[in-house]
């Protein structure tokens, strides 16, 4: 054991210098090659599980200099991004031993739950996240400020499809995410961003009839404060609001769209919703007339289709797509006419007019 301790110290040492040294380093390189020529018997041979109980044997209570250091802790940023660098250059094709398998597969049942049970409530205590946060300090991540490619994008989507979240998972990531604001946890610049991209992204969805069921099933029973509803409703006032259209909605109707023609409009459309078909015996409230280009002053049968009250709202948003969709339709069912830039083509001829 003695013996095999200085042998590693005296190879400690030597790493030591050679990374201090390049031109040692490289010296002593090739004549590690000229000393290897030749030495072939090991080739496509592996160590007997005998030779590895020994090995393994010599090695007990040897303290790796890597231990509990990174890279860059013991060759400095530069160097340590030039070592990354190669090892990812020398794997790059390889095919990991566990890709595609599960702990199940790869260690068996049992091993499997003896891993998945030590991983269990296992906490990093303060001392060590402070630790991990020091030796990041002034380490760029490599993948700032790149993007992933399509064909990546969808690598990544494929490798998650079917997988789903243990309700204690998504109970943990909930409870990380409790109480911590946006500013806090990431900044002002980039939680300002990431309010920008949640904005635009929540501007043109369409929530299922399971996603509204869900949000429904969440809120029921809960008690929202005076003081929240007032933040809620500041928040989302006016231009603050993602669907914000520079204040049409405050515009008045013409005095044409009456209730008279609102019926008509109805009774044209079998007083159905023209999306989901809804009649207006299945709905609570009379179904809502609805202008297609999103002119209130249009008031005319080529302009305004009957909706329900949850399709009405889903026409709010990606407006540029719900135009032609409904112009498409009444083009098929009443024959009405558009210009290819969506305007109308009144023909006072035919009986296309109410009056």
């Amino acid at each position: 054991m003695v013996s095999s301790n200085l042998w590693f110290g005296g190879w400690v040492n030597l790493k030591m210098t050679l990374s201090k040294d390049p031109k040692k380093a490289e010296e002593w390189k090739k004549g590690q090659s000229e000393r290897m020529k030749g030495n072939t018997y090991k080739l496509g041979k592996s160590l007997s599980e005998e030779t590895k109980k020994k090995i393994s044997e010599s090695h007990k209570g040897m303290v790796s200099i890597m231990k509990g250091k990174t890279f860059e802790e013991i060759y400095g940023f530069e160097r340590a991004k030039e070592i990354k660098e190669k090892l990812s250059e020398s794997h790059k094709g390889e095919i990991s031993y566990n890709k595609g398998k599960t702990y199940e597969e790869y260690f068996g049942e049992e091993k499997a739950e003896e891993i998945k049970n030590k991983m269990r409530g296992r906490e990093v205590i303060k001392e060590t996240r402070k630790k991990m946060s020091e030796a990041k300090q002034g380490y760029v991540p490599w993948m700032k400020g790149k993007h992933h490619t399509e064909e990546a994008k969808k690598k990544l989507s494929k490798a998650h499809l079917g997988k789903k979240l243990s309700d204690e998972t998504k109970e943990k990531i909930s409870e990380g995410h409790k109480g911590v604001p946006w500013d806090v946890k990431y900044g002002k610049e980039k939680a300002d961003e990431m309010r920008e991209n949640t904005s635009r992204i929540q501007k043109y969805r369409v929530r299922t009839e399971k996603e509204r069921e869900n949000i429904g099933k969440a809120g029921k029973g809960r008690i929202v404060s005076e003081e929240t509803r007032k933040k809620i409703s500041e928040a989302s006032k006016g231009e603050k609001h993602p669907n914000w259209q520079g204040g049409l909605s405050f515009e008045p109707y013409t005095l044409d769209f009456n209730e008279a023609f609102k019926e008509k409009i109805r009774e044209r459309d079998n007083h159905c919703c023209v999306i989901c078909n809804k009649p207006q015996e299945e709905s609570k409230y009379k179904l809502s007339v609805h202008h297609i280009d999103y002119n209130k002053k249009n008031s005319f049968p080529q302009n305004c289709v009957t909706l329900c009250r949850n399709c009405h709202i889903k026409t709010n948003y990606n407006r540029e797509a719900w135009t032609p969709f409904f112009q498409k339709l009444l083009n098929e069912r009443e024959g009405y006419q558009y210009t290819e830039d969506q305007k109308i083509i009144l023909d006072f001829t035919k009986e296309n007019l109410i009056s």
